[in-house]
C-alpha cells in the first residue's frame, strides 16, 4: 500500500500520478488522516493469508493479543509442536496477566532443561513443566512434528486443568460419530474441549464433516489460533 502527495480521491473516484511516494502501512484506522484514501492494508496473518472462515476470529485472537503481526507465515498450513507450545504459553500469559517466568514461579515449578534430547526452546520446557506436553520415544519431543486433533485436545485441556484451574466443563459434550476411532488417552480431551463453549456459544473444538470429530487429521494454524482463542474466552 502506498500514498503519495499526487495521489487524489474526487467523488470516489482514485486518480494517481507517477512521482516519488512515500510509502507506509496502514494497520489501525487512526493512523490515517481523514483525507487519505486505503488502497489496501497488509496481512498481518501471513503470506497466504486466513481462510475466509477464520478470518474474523483470527482479527479477534489479534486484538486480544492472542497472536502477533509475524506469528505465522502461512495460515492454513498444519501447525508445529513448537508453534503450538508458543500459542498455547501466550494465551496462558495474556489470560493470567502475568510471565510465563511467574506463573511457573506461583506453581513452585522450575524447568528441566534436559527434559528433551532435540530440544531447549523455553517455552516447550515451559510447557511441559507446566504438566501441557509430553515428549515422544527416545526422549525427543519433536518440536518441527505436526499435531493431531486429539493430540490438541489433550494440550487445551491439559492448559485449562493445570494452569487455569478448571475443574469442570461449562457445557455439555458432543457424541461423535466416530468415538471409535480416538484413543484411550484422548478421550476425555476430546469430551473436555467439546463440552467447552466460549462466549459466543462456539465450543472450543467441535466435529468435521458428518458429525465426526477425525482425531487423526493434522492440526492447523488457524484452527489452533480460533481454538485457543475459544478456550480463552470460555474460562
Amino acid at each position: 500500500p502506498t500514498w503519495d502527495s499526487k495521489n487524489t480521491v474526487i467523488n470516489g473516484k482514485k486518480t494517481h500520478t507517477v512521482t516519488d511516494f512515500y510509502r507506509y502501512f496502514d494497520i489501525t484506522p487512526e493512523m490515517l488522516a481523514a483525507t487519505h484514501f486505503v488502497i489496501s492494508r497488509p496481512n498481518v496473518f501471513g503470506k497466504r493469508g486466513t481462510s475466509d472462515w477464520a478470518l474474523p476470529e483470527a482479527k479477534e485472537a489479534y486484538r486480544y493479543g492472542l497472536v502477533t503481526s509475524d506469528c505465522f507465515n502461512s495460515m492454513p498450513d498444519a501447525i508445529t509442536r513448537l508453534e503450538f507450545c508458543d500459542l498455547v504459553m501466550k494465551m496462558l500469559s495474556v489470560k493470567l496477566s502475568k510471565s510465563v517466568e511467574a506463573i511457573l514461579a506461583d506453581k513452585k515449578l522450575t524447568l528441566n532443561r534436559g527434559a528433551f534430547v532435540d530440544t531447549d526452546y523455553y517455552n516447550i520446557l515451559a510447557a511441559n513443566a507446566l504438566g501441557i506436553v509430553n515428549g515422544k520415544e527416545g526422549g525427543k519431543f519433536d518440536p518441527e512434528g505436526t499435531i493431531k486433533r486429539q493430540e490438541a485436545a489433550a494440550m487445551l485441556q491439559r492448559a485449562a486443568v493445570n494452569v487455569l484451574g478448571v475443574e469442570k466443563a461449562n457445557s455439555s459434550s458432543v457424541k461423535f460419530a466416530d468415538e471409535k476411532t480416538f484413543a484411550d488417552w484422548g478421550r476425555g480431551a476430546i469430551d473436555f474441549v467439546s463440552a467447552s463453549m466460549d462466549k459466543n456459544g462456539k465450543k472450543v473444538m467441535g466435529g468435521k464433516e458428518n458429525n465426526n470429530f477425525a482425531p487423526n487429521d493434522l492440526y492447523t494454524k488457524e484452527q489452533s489460533v480460533l481454538t485457543i482463542l475459544r478456550l480463552y474466552t470460555a474460562y
